[in-house]
Parts: C-alpha cells; sequence; structure tokens
C-alpha cells in the first residue's frame, strides 16, 4: 500500500466513526465508538512520518486513554447507579449524582480541548 492510500483510509478511520458514534443511544457505545474515531487522530499523527506527527499522535494517545477512563468509569457509576445506559432514559442525575458529574465533566472538557 502506498502512503497515501495509509492516510486515506486513517481519515476515513476518523469521519465514519463519529458518525457512527452521534447515532448511538447506549452511552457504552457511544464512547466505543468516537474511540474508534479518535484512534483514526492518533494514526494519522503517526503517518505523518515526522517528529510532530509522531509526537502528537503519541500524546493523543495518552490524553484519550486518561479522559476516556475516566469517561468509562463514570458511565459504569451510572449504570450502577440506575439500572441503565440508555441516554434516552438518563436524567437530572447532575442532583442524584454531584461527584460522579463533576469527574464527568472534567472527562467531557478533557475530551473536548484534547
Amino acid at each position: 500500500m502506498t502512503e497515501t492510500t495509509v492516510k486515506n483510509n486513517t481519515a476515513f478511520t476518523v469521519i465514519i466513526p463519529t458518525y457512527i458514534a452521534l447515532q448511538q443511544h447506549d452511552a457504552r457505545k457511544l464512547l466505543a465508538w468516537h474511540g474508534i474515531g479518535q484512534g483514526g487522530y492518533m494514526l494519522l499523527g503517526l503517518m505523518m512520518f515526522d517528529e510532530l506527527g509522531t509526537a502528537g499522535g503519541i500524546m493523543h494517545i495518552f490524553n484519550h486513554a486518561t479522559y476516556q477512563a475516566v469517561l468509562f468509569l463514570t458511565v459504569v457509576s451510572v449504570i450502577y447507579r440506575t439500572g441503565t445506559s440508555n441516554l434516552n432514559k438518563l436524567g437530572g442525575l447532575v442532583t442524584q449524582m454531584p461527584w460522579t458529574f463533576l469527574v464527568m465533566l472534567i472527562g467531557i472538557i478533557g475530551h473536548v480541548f484534547n
């Protein structure tokens, strides 16, 4: 495979899982598809074959792993408390689980500025 083909496939790995994640109603599936899409960004950085791209790809791996772990743990906490991971059935958890909300907010902010 040529370098251009690999970069194009990596770009599709960024785009397609992101659209699939937008259609999910299950919190775990949403985070999983989001992680696959972010993996495309990581690969794209590594496929630049220069110092900056490699450093950015590796930094993104560590940042994403950290914040994704925080989000998965808070989602599991919500599932444990409510018995469901369906985002359509969850609401008003800020008052019931304020610490979980705060930790999840930190994870979300970390993902936005990642």
